[in-house]
């Protein structure tokens, strides 16, 4: 008797070892494929994060052009109605201005900021 029910534990030892390997490889097969799905989901939104990176761009470089122009157009404006107002001052003033320009910009506007400053409101503690 006792060879009789070490065979039968052995075959159903045996058994439960060959549905563990079955249940096993179902489990790595279920895995694999699940990770296959995986990785073309990523592969997808790549490819479309990578479009949407080219689009933007691609519209940051259209927008890019347009305000260069916009700026070269108002700086060359600008330096016209600078000319035209140095043009209406007397004499030696208008050479100096015509001269160095920047300089008359900044030191106008170093004037305005000092103005600004002293007639803001004071702080209130």
């Amino acid at each position: 008797m006792s060879t009789n029910v070490s065979k039968k534990t052995k075959e159903l030892r045996d058994e439960v070892v060959e549905y563990g390997n079955e249940l096993t490889q179902e489990a790595r097969r279920n895995a694999m494929k699940k990770r296959d799905e995986l990785a073309g989901a990523a592969q997808e939104n790549y490819s479309q994060a990578g479009q949407k990176i080219r689009e933007v761009m691609s519209q940051l470089g259209q927008r890019k052009s347009e305000v260069q122009e916009k700026v070269g157009h108002r700086l060359d404006q600008y330096n016209e109605q600078l000319s035209q107002a140095a043009e209406q001052l007397p004499g030696d003033i208008y050479q100096t201005i015509e001269r160095y320009r920047w300089v008359a910009l900044l030191t106008t506007l170093g004037l305005g900021l000092m103005l600004g400053f002293l007639l803001r409101p004071g702080r209130r503690s």
